[in-house]
C-alpha cells in the first residue's frame, strides 16, 4: 500500500478517527474516502490470500475453510499489522 493509505488506515483503525474526520483532514468527500479505504482493505485481503495459498500450498477453497476456522477462534490485530516499527 502507498504510505498515505497506510497512514489513513492507521488513523481510522488504530487512532479511531471517523470517516468524516479523515475526509475533512484530507479535503475529500466522506464517500470518496470510504471507497478508498474499502479498496485498500480489499487489496490487503487479496494479497494476503495469494501469499497464504502459496506458502501453505493450498487452493483458494481450502484457504477459505481455514479462514473460517481461524475467524471462529481469533481476532486479528490491525495495530500489529499496520505498525511500521
Amino acid at each position: 500500500l502507498e504510505p498515505k493509505m497506510k497512514t489513513l488506515l492507521r488513523y481510522r483503525f488504530i487512532d479511531g478517527l471517523s470517516i468524516a474526520d479523515l475526509a475533512k483532514l484530507n479535503g475529500v468527500h466522506r464517500a470518496t474516502l470510504h471507497r478508498g479505504l474499502a479498496e485498500a482493505q480489499a487489496e490487503i485481503a487479496d494479497q494476503t490470500e495469494k501469499i497464504l495459498c502459496s506458502r501453505l500450498s493450498v487452493s483458494a477453497d481450502e484457504l477459505a475453510s481455514i479462514r473460517r476456522l481461524v475467524r471462529s477462534q481469533l481476532e486479528v490485530s490491525l495495530e500489529r499489522l499496520l505498525d511500521d516499527s
